[in-house]
């Protein structure tokens, strides 16, 4: 039985799509933890989906929650 692969991590511009923000923005967040993301040969950003789903959790307008 072969081990399950990775799912492949996201990349910045893979953010900006999903998150419909600017590079600048979605880089800010990076770097400033918002998003847990992991650097990759010190200059590129990669995000696993499960952080991105964590990070949509935590943001997100709950059921009863003031806006």
């Amino acid at each position: 039985m072969e081990p399950e692969k990775p799912e492949p991590m996201l990349t910045v511009e893979d953010l900006c799509d999903i998150l419909r923000l600017n590079k600048k923005a979605v880089q800010k967040m990076l770097r400033q933890g918002t998003i847990t993301a992991h650097k990759i040969n010190n200059k590129e950003w990669r995000v696993s989906r499960a952080a991105l789903q964590d990070y949509l959790d935590r943001t997100s307008n709950k059921p009863g929650s003031k806006q």
